[in-house]
C-alpha cells in the first residue's frame, strides 16, 4: 500500500494478485475488470504458486544449494504461502501437485509427471473424500491429465518445426516455421485441455 499510494488502483490491485486481498477492490474496478474479461486475473491461482516454488528452487540450485534442501524448502514456502492466501482449493490443488512433484524428484531417480498428479489427487481425496464432487477440482485435473498426455506430441511438433527452419537455410523459411510453431503448438495445446475437460 506505501509502495503504490501514489497510483489510483495499484495498491489494491498488487494486494489482490499477491496476498489474496480483494477488500479494498471496489465495484467500478470490479466492472472494468469483468467487462474486459480479464478478472480472473485478481484471483490468486495454482501459477502464484507454482512462480514462488519454481523461482525458489531454481534459485537455490543456481547458489549450489542441495537438491534435497532446495525442495525442501521449496515445500515449506509452498505451505506458507497456501496458508498465508487461505488455503483456497485452487492454490491447495496446487500445493499439493507441486509438493508431491518435488519429493518425487528428490527420493526418486526418475518423477512421472502423470503419477504424480495422481498421488497429488489421492492426496486431496484422502483430506477431503467430497472435494471429488468439486466440478473445479475435476475440470483442474481434466486439464492437467490433458496437458501431461499432449505434451510429448507437442514437442515432436516443435522439433520438426524447428528442424524444418534450419534445413531450409533460408531467413523467411526459419521465420514461417518459427511462427507456425508458435501458433500451431498452443492452439493445439488450448484445443486439447478444452475438449478433454
Amino acid at each position: 500500500a506505501e509502495l503504490y499510494e501514489d497510483f489510483e488502483f495499484a495498491a489494491v490491485i498488487s494486494n489482490a494478485v499477491t496476498c489474496g486481498d480483494k477488500s479494498g477492490i471496489d465495484s467500478y474496478l470490479y466492472a472494468v475488470y469483468g467487462t474486459s474479461g480479464v478478472s480472473h486475473i485478481l484471483a490468486i491461482s495454482g501459477l502464484h504458486v507454482t512462480m514462488i516454488a519454481m523461482c525458489l528452487y531454481r534459485l537455490f540450485l543456481l547458489l549450489s544449494v542441495n537438491k534435497k534442501i532446495s525442495g525442501y524448502v521449496s515445500s515449506l514456502a509452498i505451505l506458507i504461502y497456501a496458508a498465508f492466501v487461505g488455503f483456497t482449493p485452487s492454490i491447495t490443488r496446487a500445493s499439493f501437485m507441486l509438493i508431491a512433484i518435488m519429493l518425487a524428484k528428490m527420493f526418486m531417480s526418475r518423477a512421472d509427471s502423470i503419477t504424480m498428479l495422481f498421488v497429488a489427487l489421492a492426496l486431496l481425496l484422502v483430506l477431503n473424500p467430497y472435494s471429488l464432487f468439486s466440478v473445479s477440482l475435476q475440470l483442474s485435473f481434466a486439464a492437467s491429465l490433458a496437458i501431461l498426455a499432449i505434451e510429448p506430441i507437442l514437442d515432436r511438433i516443435s522439433a520438426f518445426f524447428k528442424e524444418k527452419g534450419e534445413d531450409s537455410g533460408k531467413r523467411t523459411n526459419k521465420f514461417i516455421y518459427s511462427s507456425f510453431n508458435a501458433l500451431i503448438t498452443p492452439a493445439l495445446l488450448s484445443f486439447v485441455t478444452s475438449a478433454f475437460s
